[in-house]
């Protein structure tokens, strides 16, 4: 449950992904998340997978370019 009056970690992905470059790495966003919310400790997992729910709702578009190193790129929606 987030507390009152702070951000969740979903809306700050959605807020931050149009912000970022065509390249991303999943280190970067996380960092601007955890900024975003104000949480210095949070699971990177847990970033990744609201990622991939609103790639899943069709809200975002993009694909993993290099697995080991977690960089994603931005692709166009059909």
């Amino acid at each position: 449950m987030k507390p009152i009056g702070k951000e969740s970690v979903r809306s700050a992905v959605e807020k931050i992904y149009p912000e970022l470059s065509r390249k991303f790495s999943m280190i970067s966003l996380h960092t601007m998340v955890c900024r975003e919310i104000k949480r210095p400790y949070l699971f990177m997992d847990t970033t990744r997978r609201k990622l991939m729910e609103l790639r899943e709702e069709g809200l975002i578009s993009f694909e993993n370019i290099d697995k080991a190193k977690s960089i994603y790129q931005k692709t166009e929606r059909i």
